[in-house]
């Protein structure tokens, strides 16, 4: 499981880059301001009087402007008064919404509106509040509890956890400082989410004959709350827009070389709403094989995919299992070969719990009859 952890290394340090980049240029962008304000625009202000003193009834003898006299003589205070028209810009766009922003939010508080009430649901009137207050009127269909520190539920879940940092203890050095929240909360017949930062997961399999049914998508769900990838969150402190973008571009304001280098660098790695959540996925699932829980993830995709051939229903969700399946069946081999380098024994479960196949493995030898 190396691989897994050069990787996530790899992306950390890319990830690193990249907010460092946006820095840099944000600075190269206000020194710019700066210099049209200390060079540039005292250089432009004296042209006009150099163009009416040609005038043939004004007419002085004197030579164009020169800018490189401007660039030996800055104006020091014009150059700060620009920094601070740079900074009041910078500021303005940060605390405001784009236009892709905006309509990015629409969609989702729509695709969430669907979710919740369907194409045929609320009125639009019903609709329009939903948007509008959209944080005070998510219905809770069934009310959480909170999981108490001490109690039988409380001391499964953190039973888990210690289950996952004893799993990162076979790299050396472990991969990550495990973060798990300090408390959740939990309903009858919910799901394992995440429900506005916090965690929720079913009453029913908080029971110890039933805690390891969740243990693996427990393990996957905590790869959110471990997250390091760059996120639109992250980039909040950057500007999206440029306000009054003429103004600005025509009065040596340089916040739209930020914004453009921005949205360049986010165009070289846009990818479609649909591959963006399957490598999402992909990468969770990733995270629970560094938490020990590969096997079993895989363990628990194949009988869901099982139960779906029983149903003769058909697998849309994206990625589908069968690829989930085979990336962590790939996974977990690559660690069991790591295992037999080191001449250690690894632990190969059955595919499908009380399922009709057999234990993909080497054979025995049959003895001879006498």
């Amino acid at each position: 499981m190396k691989t897994i952890s050069l990787e996530k290394l790899e992306k950390r340090h890319l990830r690193r880059a990249a907010i460092r980049k946006l820095a840099v240029v944000s600075c190269v962008a206000a020194f710019l301001t700066f210099t049209s304000g200390a060079w540039i625009a005292p250089w432009i202000g004296n042209i006009p009087a150099w163009l009416v003193h040609q005038i043939p009834w004004w007419h002085q003898t004197g030579a164009f402007p020169d800018l490189f006299f401007f660039v030996a003589h800055p104006n020091m205070q014009l150059g700060m008064i620009w920094l601070g028209y740079y900074l009041a810009t910078f500021l303005w766009a940060t605390m405001t919404r784009s236009p892709r922003q905006k309509q990015a939010l629409r969609a989702q508080l729509n695709r969430e509106y669907r979710e919740k009430y369907g194409d045929q649901g609320l009125s639009y009137y019903a609709y329009t509040q939903y948007y509008n207050q959209q944080p005070e009127l998510q219905p809770q269909d069934i009310p959480l509890s909170q999981a108490w520190p001490g109690e039988l539920k409380h001391q499964l879940v953190e039973h888990c956890y210690a289950e996952y940092r004893k799993a990162l203890q076979r790299f050396d050095p472990p991969p990550l400082d495990l973060k798990t929240p300090t408390t959740f909360s939990y309903r009858k017949g919910g799901r394992l989410e995440w429900e506005r930062g916090i965690l929720v997961l079913p009453e029913e399999r908080l029971t110890p004959a039933r805690i390891h049914e969740i243990l693996p998508f427990l393990a996957v769900a905590l790869a959110d709350y471990n997250a390091e990838q760059m996120t639109e969150e992250e980039t909040y402190g950057f500007p999206d827009h440029v306000p009054l973008a003429p103004l600005l571009f025509f009065t040596g304001n340089f916040l739209w070389l930020l914004v453009a280098y921005k949205h360049a660098t986010e165009g070289q790695v846009a990818i479609d709403g649909a591959a963006r959540k399957k490598q999402q996925i992909l990468e969770r699932d990733e995270f629970a094989v560094l938490l020990g829980q590969g096997p079993a993830l895989e363990h628990q995709l194949r009988r869901m995919e099982e139960e779906l051939k029983r149903r003769m229903e058909i697998d849309t969700s994206i990625p589908t299992l069968v690829e989930r399946i085979g990336r962590l069946s790939v996974l977990n081999e690559q660690e069991r070969k790591e295992m037999r380098a080191l001449g250690l024994t690894p632990k190969e479960p059955p595919l499908v719990i009380d399922s009709p196949f057999r234990q993909i493995g080497k054979g025995k030898k049959k003895k001879e009859q006498a």
